[in-house]
């Protein structure tokens, strides 16, 4: 069985992973994320980036993308912890699981392209709400979930929301570009924090379709090389600007990622949005309303 492995992000939540010939039978995924080879992104503010801040406790560990004005899209397991993972944080396909979340008042998200390292004016602040989905708690096929900003969120005038692509897959050999927070340097662990871009990556299968990549579900996608540790959550944007995947994992050495398909997330997206809309006292997005 093919074996892959995502990098932490931080050491309290996993974050981000990677695939490679396995040396056992198990088939394994860890939690790790770069965009490398990139340039610096000083245009796409509504990729942001992530951080926590937990009993005084602060550090930036991920990405994720602003779909609307007080609403953020993010992998899962930069919101959960994991358990039952394999060697060095390594992910098993049907044994490693999400445990419940915290409250999502701990998170924070930032439009700046270097993140701040400590809490302060550049970021904004979550709400209790995060939306998981309730199907299934294996990491695999699962990896995506929705964060709540406080009151209106983000102004305008600062950036406007990127489009959840919800309305159609991504299709085989669709080129889209990578954007994220993480590592720039594979062995330099201080080398993320700066929001980078990839252009002119490839989708090289989708769903079922992947065949022999038992470890890509029906809810995902396989994608290129170069996203790293820290780009977890972070998204995969088509040649219109959409957000279509949400990072997951990948190799070690930051190869191919998988990606979760915001598609098949449709109704958890939209249903959400409406509720932050609500709570924000603003009128929903276009999509949200007409599911395209």
């Amino acid at each position: 069985m093919k074996r892959t492995s995502c990098l932490l992000g931080i050491a309290l939540l996993s974050a981000g992973c990677g695939s490679g010939e396995p040396s056992a039978p198990p088939e394994t995924k860890s939690t790790q994320a770069r965009v490398i080879d990139g340039q610096v992104d000083d245009t796409d503010k509504a990729a942001v980036g992530l951080a926590i801040n937990i009993f005084s406790y602060f550090m930036g560990h991920c990405s994720g993308s602003l779909i609307a004005p007080n609403l953020v899209l993010t992998a899962r397991h930069c919101v959960a912890l994991t358990q039952g993972g394999g060697p060095q944080g390594s992910v098993i396909c049907g044994q490693t699981n999400f445990s419940n979340p915290p409250s999502g008042s701990v998170f924070r998200v930032t439009t700046e392209t270097v993140r701040p390292q400590k809490d302060g004016p550049e970021f904004y602040k979550g709400t209790g709400t995060l939306v998981v989905p309730k199907e299934s708690t294996d990491i695999c096929g699962n990896d995506v979930a929705l964060i709540v900003l406080e009151g209106a969120g983000i102004p305008a005038s600062v950036t406007q929301p990127i489009i959840p692509r919800i309305d159609s897959r991504p299709a085989e050999f669709e080129k889209y570009s990578a954007v994220g927070y993480g590592l720039t340097d594979p062995n330099d662990q201080d080398s993320s924090g700066t929001r980078m871009r990839r252009d002119g990556l490839e989708v090289k299968c989708v769903g079922d379709d992947c065949g022999g990549l038992s470890s890509v579900k029906a809810t995902e996608w396989q994608g290129g090389p170069g996203t790293c540790s820290g780009d977890s959550g972070g998204p995969a944007l088509d040649d219109k600007g959409r957000v279509m995947g949400v990072l997951s994992r990948g190799p070690q050495g930051c190869g191919d990622a998988t990606y979760g398909d915001v598609s098949q997330w449709k109704e958890m997206i939209i249903a959400t949005a409406l509720d932050a809309a609500a709570q924000g006292g603003y009128e929903a997005p276009f999509w949200a309303k007409s599911g395209v």
